[in-house]
């Protein structure tokens, strides 16, 4: 399905998945898997950034002193990672971790990976500064966590500015409209059938808008399952610990 000129890294929920096309690399994973991602790139001279959360852009810093690759991300990225917002990138009481690296340039609405023009598309929602690529030639659209094949990523209106749920559906519009053959998601295997991927996500998306308390606890389990992945050999004193952190950041209402 995947066309051979690129190759997609798929680890499950911890990392998100890592597009290579030839010496560009779209994502890259979260820190704990940073050798293994060094070693399976083997040259990086371009990073593109679907968004910043820490399971993305984790190993950003470790491919950057590995090969001295750019970093190319939205301009709200850029500015996240210029004033290391710890709330709006996600880090704030969660116990994730995301080692610091550069933004070199703010991505245009065409940018070069791998010999290729993609087309860049504002998909916001799931995180501040998210974009999705398009490959215009063969349909490949890369949708980070903007659309997975049942869903999308985590909605945290309380961590990001007001407008989260608005932002997603306008997101969803705008990956509507492109003809995708193939869509490389930020998590799950590469699949077929965007408009019956569209359908699903805006379903779910409504039963987030009407169910805020089933929300709140969703994103809590998720955050806390999160933070286990990353380090399964915590006792359960410190999981009940960082369960209260992460609902101690978390208001009752959407801002």
């Amino acid at each position: 399905m995947v066309p051979p000129d690129l190759q997609v890294l798929v680890r499950g929920w911890l990392h998100g998945n890592v597009v290579r096309a030839g010496t560009a690399v779209v994502d890259s994973g979260y820190h704990t898997g940073a050798d293994a991602l060094v070693a399976w790139v083997g040259r990086c001279d371009v990073l593109a950034l679907t968004h910043a959360h820490s399971d993305h852009a984790g190993g950003a810093a470790a491919l950057v002193d590995a090969f001295g690759c750019r970093v190319l991300a939205h301009a709200d990225v850029h500015g996240l990672v210029e004033r290391w917002d710890r709330t709006e990138l996600w880090l704030e009481g969660t116990g994730q971790e995301l080692p610091a690296f550069p933004v070199h340039a703010v991505l245009d609405e065409v940018v070069e990976l791998g010999g290729d023009r993609w087309r860049v598309l504002d998909t916001p929602g799931h995180a501040v500064g998210g974009v999705s690529f398009f490959r215009e030639r063969d349909g490949v659209l890369i949708t980070g966590d903007a659309l997975w094949e049942d869903g999308f990523g985590l909605l945290n209106p309380w961590f990001d500015p007001p407008g989260v749920f608005e932002r997603t559906a306008q997101a969803l519009e705008t990956l509507g409209g492109v003809d995708a053959s193939v869509v490389i998601p930020g998590h799950g295997a590469p699949f077929a059938g965007l408009s019956a991927a569209l359908d699903r996500a805006r379903s779910r998306l409504d039963h987030l808008i009407a169910s805020p308390d089933r929300h709140r606890a969703q994103v809590v389990r998720n955050l806390l399952g999160f933070w286990s992945l990353a380090d399964p050999e915590r006792s359960d004193a410190e999981r009940d610990a960082r369960r209260a952190a992460a609902e101690a950041v978390l208001p009752g209402v959407y801002r």
